[in-house]
């Protein structure tokens, strides 16, 4: 212990101490990032349709169970082997996703896949990785047979580990044949054939290859035979091009974070529209004292967040969460409207107007990101569909689940719950409520709240009974917040008037004990506001207490 007190204050008393340590510590960092990998399968296809000419794509399987796939050497592999121009190595991972490493020939036989940036290499999980390349050594190493034709020969490596279930596919010209040796052993346990419509398709199989053990096959072509079409690069060309199109610094990956950026910045726009309207006041969950700064970091960040996925997940999906939240808001704080000047009565084609308005707010512009509209949970259902379908594909699909679940907090901010309902939503609530409840011995108007300009600002519904017990004043159902959940919703509430110290007064206070009781500037009048989840229901009863019948029949039952 003293020793290692003794080092640490000569590295600090002398810089090159410190120096070295740092050089030891980060010597330590590289040789602990060792890899742990085996391969566990291997398959070949080759294609001899175009003679002299042999194709090989070899598949690789390997198992990663700790550290990076930084480097996968191959030899044993032909010694002419020359990797193809026009197909590019591809490592998949089972769940689809696609890698690009460099490959390159190091020697005779011997083909290098290897990772430039090690954070960009496969990690822990299984992989197949596919390399292509051509050969000439089978055709002119050929043995010519009798009656032209001529045996081809190819040898599968040796690997340091056993593998079960070996397969070789080889495409070939019409009249191609396994070869017929003695020991058919040592050319697989299985071999089948199977026509194609311009050639055949030999497969040789094999149970288990034992460890360190080279499998050469052997068959035989028609020198006369017309060459089939080549079939072999098909599959490699699709995944070079599905990988080509998800390659990091794509334009198509950077114009995909800029139309994300886009809609995270509609969704800005429409709550501050939203806020104008019903008359709120966001709070943005960023702050930036700058307008155009934090247009400028949303629409970059979402497009650095898609363009540079492929180099750095963590690190893009850190840029597109930032540039969501640039866009979203805590809170809708409710500010105070003016209060209503006049009150005038509905009339038939303004609530007929008023349900139709309700129910274009089902389908305005800032309801189709809004998941409590249809249209809002079609929209996010449409945004997570295309990477559950993706998944079948492999290319695209993490970086479309990371963006979609980066806008899905888009669908859930500043929603229809979080504002006021507007007159047209106030009257469709109250004449809910009126046709909700049994009013017919009671006139009942719809009345529409409006500022000196005209604005309307409010709605109710008014009670006007035809005779009620002595100091009752106006009694209506109207809309109002309420605390739910520690956030304001809209909620019913009755407001009803008395003169104070008056018998209807004293049944208000008996029949609304828990209500908010405001007494009028000049002394006389009491008003009552009681937010109830039946606010019709206890209107009726209201009602029968405020009507002398009503109140009369109550003291006879409460007598008896």
């Amino acid at each position: 212990m003293a020793a290692v007190l003794h080092f640490l204050r000569a590295c600090v008393r002398r810089p090159v101490f410190g120096l070295a340590l740092l050089l030891w510590l980060s010597g330590l960092g590289q040789a602990r990032a060792w890899t742990d990998t085996h391969v566990v399968g291997v398959a070949a296809r080759l294609d001899a349709s175009h003679l002299p000419t042999m194709r090989v794509a070899l598949d690789v399987r390997v198992r990663v169970n700790a550290g990076r796939l930084n480097t996968l050497e191959v030899a044993g592999l032909d010694a002419d082997a020359t990797l193809a121009p026009d197909v590019v190595a591809v490592i998949t991972s089972a769940d689809g996703m696609i890698y690009l490493p460099s490959a390159s020939t190091t020697g005779p036989g011997m083909v290098v896949l290897r990772f430039a940036d090690r954070h960009a290499a496969p990690g822990h999980g299984d992989y197949t990785a596919t390399l292509t390349y051509d050969t000439h050594q089978a055709f002119e190493s050929a043995e010519t047979l009798a009656g032209e034709r001529k045996r081809l020969r190819w040898t599968l490596p040796s690997w340091e580990v056993g593998l079960p279930d070996v397969h070789i596919i080889v495409v070939a010209p019409q009249g191609t044949k396994a070869a017929e040796l003695a020991a058919s052993a040592a050319f697989g346990d299985e071999t089948s054939l199977q026509a194609l419509p311009t050639g055949i398709e030999l497969t040789f199989r094999r149970v288990e290859l034992p460890r360190t053990q080279a499998w050469e096959i052997a068959f035989d072509v028609p020198a006369s035979a017309r060459p089939a079409t080549a079939a072999v690069a098909t599959s490699q060309q699709r995944k070079a091009e599905s990988a080509e199109a998800g390659n990091p610094g794509r334009p198509w990956t950077w114009l995909a974070g800029l139309a994300l950026g886009l809609v995270a910045l509609a969704k800005r726009r429409l709550t501050r529209r939203v806020c104008e309207r019903y008359n709120l006041h966001p709070t943005p969950l960023v702050k930036l004292r700058s307008e155009q700064l934090r247009v400028l970091l949303l629409l970059a960040s979402c497009a650095a967040g898609f363009g540079l996925f492929r180099v750095q997940a963590l690190g893009s999906s850190v840029l597109l969460a930032f540039g969501i939240a640039c866009a979203l808001d805590r809170n809708l704080v409710r500010l105070p409207l003016p209060a209503a000047s006049t009150f005038r009565v509905a009339s038939e084609a303004e609530l007929h107007r008023s349900r139709w308005r309700r129910l274009s707010e089902h389908f305005a512009a800032e309801a189709w990101l809004d998941t409590t509209t249809v249209v809002g949970m079609a929209s996010l259902a449409l945004a997570h569909a295309p990477w559950v379908l993706l998944s079948h594909h492999g290319a695209g699909r993490e970086l479309w689940l990371c963006a979609a679940l980066c806008v899905t907090p888009l669908f859930f901010t500043a929603t229809r719950q979080q504002r006021p309902l507007s007159v047209a939503g106030m009257l469709a609530w109250l004449s809910q409520a009126r046709a909700a409840a049994a009013f017919s011995a009671v006139s009942t108007e719809l009345l529409v709240g409006s500022a000196p300009d005209g604005r309307a600002l409010d709605a109710r519904l008014r009670f006007s009974p035809a005779s009620v017990v002595a100091g009752s004043g106006k009694l209506e159902l109207c809309v109002t917040d309420a605390l739910l959940y520690g956030r304001p919703r809209s909620a019913l509430a009755l407001l009803a008037l008395s003169a104070r110290g008056s018998p209807a007064d004293a049944i208000l206070a008996q029949a609304l004990p828990g209500s908010e009781a405001l007494l009028s500037p000049d002394g006389k009048h009491v008003a009552r506001v009681c937010v109830t989840q039946s606010a019709s229901e206890d209107a009726a009863k209201l009602l029968q207490w405020l009507t002398p019948a009503g109140n009369a029949l109550a003291r006879i039952s409460e007598a008896a």
